[in-house]
């Protein structure tokens, strides 16, 4: 057999794997390069959270004397914490047991320039067997709520009432993108046992922040 004829196919061989090589490099450092680039937006995300209630506003109060305003207000330093590791900056409407209006909450994400507007509430009602979690939107943000809502399923276990449009001030008034979670009836003795755990405070935190980062990098 001819020697040319042996070496040309190998030749050949040879120089499409050589590109086929440097083509999968090229795209493998293009996909690392846009990993990193969403990661350093992620982190320059500034978001507010907004603890429902305060001060002289309790919120609703369980059976077992919890009552809204605080439980609200540790769920949100929660998920500050753990967003702040991931790189963001977060503010919170009141850092304590303070009241702030509805129109200083929204003019809080308005002047901080916020990517984010976070309201946490636990809810109530006039009897004791509604319960589950809630998660509402305004114009236009039903995909976040929908992304944050899932990721929140993925972490916990309770009633799941879904992604309902909400008519609220802190929604409505609102310029930034923002949605509002009701986190379990207060006024129902299983769904109140069940906040004041720490498994699912944990829980919620990291269905949050899960969600918030799906949501950024999407």
């Amino acid at each position: 057999m001819n020697k040319k004829t042996i070496i040309y196919p190998i030749l050949t061989f040879i120089s499409f794997a050589s590109v086929y090589f440097l083509l999968s490099l090229k795209v493998t450092g293009t996909s690392s390069e846009e990993v990193l680039w969403k990661e350093e937006q992620v982190q320059r995300k500034v978001i507010v959270i907004d603890p429902g209630h305060g001060g002289n506003d309790p919120g609703s109060i369980g059976q077992k004397g919890t009552r809204e305003k605080d439980i609200t207000l540790k769920t949100a330093k929660n998920i500050q914490k753990r967003l702040e590791e991931e790189g963001m900056t977060v503010i919170l409407t009141r850092p304590d047991d303070t009241f702030v209006s509805l129109k200083d909450r929204v003019a809080i994400a308005e002047n901080k320039s916020a990517d984010l507007f976070l309201s946490i509430h636990y809810d109530g009602f006039t009897t004791n067997d509604a319960k589950g979690v809630t998660t509402y939107y305004y114009k236009g943000e039903q995909a976040l709520a929908e992304t944050i809502h899932e990721n929140l399923f993925k972490h916990i276990q309770a009633k799941n009432r879904g992604v309902k449009f909400g008519d609220y001030y802190v929604l409505r008034e609102n310029q930034k993108p923002s949605i509002l979670l009701e986190l379990g009836y207060i006024t129902n003795q299983e769904d109140e046992e069940r906040m004041n755990s720490q498994e699912f405070q944990t829980n919620v935190t990291s269905g949050v922040v899960s969600g918030i980062i799906e949501y950024f990098k999407s």
